[in-house]
């Protein structure tokens, strides 16, 4: 249960976060940056949230696991290629908010 919730359930939360505050920020702040722009560096954003997690991730086992004395390795990054389709719908339904959220305020 715990590699799960590591797994699928801490990028999710991350990706709605970050989805509801760039929708915030971005609507009210740069007003310099045109408005199509910054809508889609909102819709953007919780994917390049998601994938910095994983490649953070991936760094600190990385070096635990060459420390430890190497060998065969396939680390957290790996569950974007096999949970490709949970990690999909956690894109969309992330892009949907963060466009309704851009939207609403």
């Amino acid at each position: 249960m715990s590699g799960f919730v590591m797994f699928f359930g801490v990028p999710a939360g991350l990706a709605m976060m970050v989805a509801v505050a760039s929708g915030r920020i971005l609507k009210k702040q740069p007003n310099l940056v045109p408005l199509t722009l910054r809508a889609m560096l909102a819709i953007c954003s919780p994917v390049f949230a998601v994938l910095l997690f994983f490649y953070v991730w991936q760094r600190i086992d990385y070096a635990n696991h060459e420390s430890s004395g190497g060998g065969d390795y396939m680390g957290p990054m790996t569950m974007l290629i096999y949970g490709a389709p949970i990690f999909g719908v956690i894109f969309l339904v992330s892009a949907f908010v963060a466009a309704c959220v851009f939207a609403r305020t």
